[in-house]
């Protein structure tokens, strides 16, 4: 028989392994919530809001696939996606001040064109800033992979933390006319007002919605081929492993790529060549010739620039994959901009 003071002790250790069971119970939920990942720890977890990841993002695409299909650069359809962008920020709870309309032109050929870039600011505890991007801009299809899943997943995420108290400022980059050359990206980034240093990590996603694999890609190729840079890759591949998420590297296949690096095609460059690092959100299959970055299925090949860029041929072929792509890669950037450690 135990003492009086002893059956004290033991209920208050059940009661304090209770505590701690059903704590561990809830973080380990990954599909209701998102980790803080530290670097032997994962702690600080955030409940979803009133709806899952990637449900806004796919209401977003869907639009797009209706309303806005074929926004070539310089066009009425892209300035017409351009106000939508900046209308469903406002509606987010974004002010005219957070909003900046940056407006350029561009030569191609003998003909003169004029874009926009939206930038919207969320201001953190530090000065330095991490540019999120995506462009809004298509091919001649409904442009949902490319790039309508990007634009997507923004709109959804700048909501998403519109009141959350971020540890820096993020940038969220709505660039035009990528398809001419990433145009807009470049733009931006000679219009740094506080030079490229100011900026300590630029995310890009790009074409998510398709691909067979999930992929993140990051890191500067040097001369001699190693790869430098690969920091924030590395934080954000662990961050997509603790939260459960099958996210895959370049494996190396085309041998003009570099592993983990990611090639020139995408509004990342502008940065990259400043020598800002950069993290590229990007669904393919990579292990199919010519190798990435543009085999993306097994099934139907290539997605973007095509007519299988439409949302109803990506449902009717990939049942279920759209969801789970935007879901994913929500979550992900989510967790990444609340808890990432820019190596300053």
């Amino acid at each position: 028989m135990l003492k009086k003071g002893s059956k004290m002790t033991l209920a208050f250790s059940l009661a304090i392994a209770c505590i701690l069971f059903l704590t561990n119970a809830v973080h380990n939920d990954a599909g209701k919530g998102i980790w803080n990942s530290t670097e032997n720890s994962t702690t600080g977890y955030i409940e979803e809001k009133e709806e899952p990841f990637g449900a806004a993002a796919y209401s977003h695409v869907e639009f797009i696939q209706d309303n806005l299909s074929m926004r070539l650069a310089g066009t009425s359809k892209e300035k017409e996606t351009a106000e939508y962008i900046q209308e469903e920020l406002r509606k987010a709870g974004y002010s005219s001040e957070q909003i900046e309309l940056q407006n350029f032109g561009y030569k191609k050929g003998d003909d003169r064109y004029s874009s926009q870039n939206i930038i919207v600011t969320k201001s953190g505890s530090a000065d330095k800033v991490i540019v999120v991007g995506a462009h809004y801009d298509s091919a001649k299809t409904h442009g949902v992979d490319d790039n309508g899943s990007g634009v997507g997943v923004l709109l959804e995420t700048a909501a998403r933390l519109k009141e959350a108290e971020l540890p820096y400022t993020v940038r969220f980059a709505f660039f035009g006319a990528e398809e001419s050359g990433h145009i807009g990206s470049q733009y931006y980034v000679d219009s740094l007002k506080e030079g490229a240093k100011s900026v300590a990590l630029m995310i890009n996603v790009d074409s998510i919605l398709a691909g067979d694999k999930e992929y993140l890609f990051g890191g500067t190729v040097q001369k001699d081929g190693s790869v430098k840079n690969r920091w924030a890759l590395d934080q954000a591949v662990k961050i997509a492993d603790e939260l459960g998420l099958e996210m895959h590297l370049n494996p190396g296949t085309n041998p003009e790529i570099k592993s983990p690096a990611m090639s020139d095609s995408s509004d990342h460059v502008p940065f990259e060549d400043k020598g800002i690092p950069y993290v590229y959100f990007g669904a393919g299959n990579w292990d199919l010739p010519p190798y990435g970055p543009f085999q993306e299925t097994e099934k139907l090949g290539q997605i973007m620039h095509t007519d299988s860029d439409d949302l109803d041929v990506i449902n009717e072929n990939f049942k279920g994959r759209a969801e789970e792509r935007l879901a994913d890669y929500s979550r992900l950037l989510n967790q990444m901009l609340r808890y990432i450690k820019p190596s300053w």
